[in-house]
C-alpha cells in the first residue's frame, strides 16, 4: 500500500528554501530599512547684521572697503552616522564639507569662498546630509542681501548764507564699481555745482556704512548752491538706492485739477524739488470727487505724521468726518484712521511705535514712496471681491489690512460729506511721480513711474 503523508508535515527542504531561511533569519521580516539621514533644524546666521533663520536678509561690507563681503553661518544638526555635509547654492556654489559629531558649523564668505555672489541679490542653498555617501532629504536656506540705503547730512542745517556748508553721505549694504573705481557718485541741480562728484574716498566705516564726510563743500554758501543733491548708489545684485537733499524750504502741495482715486494719484513735486520737505497737503474733495490720493516720499518712517486734525496740529483743517489710508505704490492697504484718538472728526497717520492709541492687524509703514489717500466717512477702499480693505470700526484706532496685500479696486460709496481740507504732514518729502499699472485703470503690477 502506498505511504500516507500528513497533511500537517513540511513540505521537501530545497536549496532555495534553505536560502530563504538563512535570509530571514539574517534580516526578520519585523526588520525597517535604515531612517534616511535629513538637514531638519539647519539654519543660516548673518554673521555680520545677526539675522538668523531658514530665510534670512544679510548685511554686505565690500571689500574695497575692508569687509569680507557677506559672511554666513551654516549649522545643520544630523546623527552621527553623517559624515558628510553637501551645500548646493544657486549661485554656483558647491561643495562637500567634513561633519562632526552632531551638528556641524560652516562659515563661507563672499571673499573668501565666493557666496553669496554678489551678482545676484539672493541666494538659494540646498542642504543635504551623506552617511557613507548615502544622501537623505534636503533642505533648503535662502539668503537674501540687505538692500543699498544712504542718507545726505547738511551742516548747518539749513544752510546759511556767507556759511561754510558741508554735505556728508552715509552709505550702507554698497556694492564697489570696478569700472568707475567708486561707492556711488553725488548730483545736484545747483547753479553752481560742480559737475558729477564720485564718492571714492571713505572717510570712515562704522559696521556695513561708509561715511563720505564731506561729500561735498563750499567755502560761503551762496543761494547759487541752492538746489536737489542726489546720490546714487548700488548693492548687491544690481539693486540700485538713491537719496536726496534739498536746501529749498519746506514746500505746501496745492491739488492741481484733481488728485484723483486709484486710478490717477498725483505727484506732489517735480524732478528739480526731489528730497524738498513736504510739510502740507491742501485739497478739497465733493458730491462726485470722493477721494484725492497724493505720491509722497517717506525716508524715516520713525520721523512721519500726517493729519486732519487740530488737534494734533494747527496748520491741519478739515471741517468734516475724514478718513487717511497710506497705500503701497501698488496699491496694497497698509495703514488707515477714521478717527485722531485725541477726539474729533480729523484723521491721523503715522508709525504704529509712536501712535498715541490702539493699533491692530499690524499696521505698516514702510520708507520710500507711499500713496496717501483722503476721503470722507462712511466711505473706504474694496479689493476686487468686494471685500474691505481694512475693518474701521475701531474709529480711533491706527488700522493694518485684513489681508497684507490686497489692492484697492474700488472705493465703497460716495460720500456726501467733503470740502477743503489741509493735511499736516512731517518727516515727509515731495514725490516728483507717480506708478503706471500694469491694466492702466486699476491698482496692481507697477510698469513705470511717470
Amino acid at each position: 500500500m502506498p505511504l500516507h503523508t500528513p497533511t500537517n508535515s513540511p513540505p521537501p527542504r530545497t536549496a532555495a528554501t534553505s536560502l530563504l531561511a538563512l535570509l530571514l533569519s539574517t534580516f526578520p521580516l519585523w526588520a525597517t530599512p535604515a531612517q534616511a539621514e535629513n538637514c531638519s533644524g539647519a539654519t543660516v546666521l548673518d554673521l555680520i547684521g545677526g539675522d538668523s533663520g531658514t530665510a534670512i536678509e544679510h548685511d554686505y561690507l565690500d571689500a574695497a572697503a575692508g569687509g569680507i563681503g557677506a559672511n554666513l553661518r551654516f549649522t545643520i544638526p544630523h546623527s552621527s552616522a553623517v559624515d558628510t555635509i553637501m551645500i548646493i547654492g544657486s549661485d554656483g556654489y558647491s561643495l562637500a564639507h567634513s561633519a562632526t559629531g552632531t551638528q556641524t558649523v560652516i562659515d563661507v564668505s563672499t571673499q573668501g569662498d565666493g557666496t553669496p555672489a554678489t551678482s545676484v541679490s539672493n541666494v538659494a542653498y540646498e542642504v543635504d546630509t551623506l552617511a557613507s555617501g548615502i544622501g537623505g532629504t534636503t533642505c533648503e536656506l535662502t539668503a537674501t542681501f540687505a538692500p543699498p540705503t544712504c542718507t545726505i547730512t547738511s551742516t548747518p542745517n539749513p544752510p546759511t548764507v556767507g556759511i561754510n556748508w558741508q554735505i556728508r553721505v552715509d552709505a550702507t549694504n554698497v556694492l564697489y564699481n570696478a569700472v568707475d573705481d567708486n561707492f556711488g557718485t553725488l548730483a545736484s541741480t545747483a547753479s553752481a555745482f560742480p559737475g558729477l562728484i564720485e564718492l571714492d574716498g571713505i572717510s570712515s566705516v562704522s559696521g556695513t556704512t561708509l561715511l563720505f564726510d564731506p561729500a561735498h563743500q563750499v567755502a560761503s554758501f551762496s543761494t547759487m548752491d541752492d538746489g536737489t543733491y542726489t546720490t546714487s548708489i548700488t548693492g548687491p545684485g544690481a539693486v540700485g538706492a538713491q537719496c536726496d537733499y534739498s536746501t529749498l524750504p519746506a514746500l505746501t502741495f496745492i491739488e492741481t485739477d484733481d488728485a484723483g482715486d486709484h486710478t490717477n494719484p498725483q505727484a506732489t513735486g517735480s524732478p528739480a524739488e526731489r528730497g524738498r520737505s513736504l510739510i502740507a497737503i491742501q485739497g478739497a474733495l465733493s458730491l462726485n470727487d470722493s477721494v484725492d490720493i497724493y505720491c509722497i516720499k517717506i525716508p524715516d518712517p520713525s520721523l512721519f505724521y500726517a493729519t486732519t486734525s487740530p488737534f494734533d496740529d494747527g496748520s491741519a483743517s478739515a471741517g468734516w468726518d475724514t478718513r487717511m489710508f497710506v497705500l503701497s505704490p501698488s496699491g496694497a492697504g497698509l495703514s488707515a484712521n477714521d478717527d485722531t484718538p485725541s477726539g474729533g472728526f480729523g484723521s491721523t497717520l503715522m508709525s504704529s511705535s509712536n501712535f498715541p492709541g490702539t493699533t491692530l492687524n499690524s499696521p505698516l509703514l514702510p520708507s520710500g514712496e507711499l500713496l496717501l489717500a483722503i476721503n470722507a466717512f462712511p466711505d473706504e477702499p474694496q479689493n476686487g471681491a468686494g471685500n474691505l480693505i481694512f475693518d474701521l470700526n475701531a474709529a480711533q484706532a491706527l488700522h493694518g489690512p485684513l489681508v497684507p496685500g490686497d489692492p484697492v479696486v474700488n472705493w465703497s460709496s460716495t460720500s456726501t460729506q467733503g470740502a477743503a481740507y489741509t493735511i499736516a504732514l512731517g518727516g515727509a518729502e515731495v514725490c516728483d511721480a507717480v506708478p503706471i499699472f500694469s491694466d492702466g485703470f486699476e491698482f496692481g503690477s507697477v510698469v513705470a513711474w511717470q
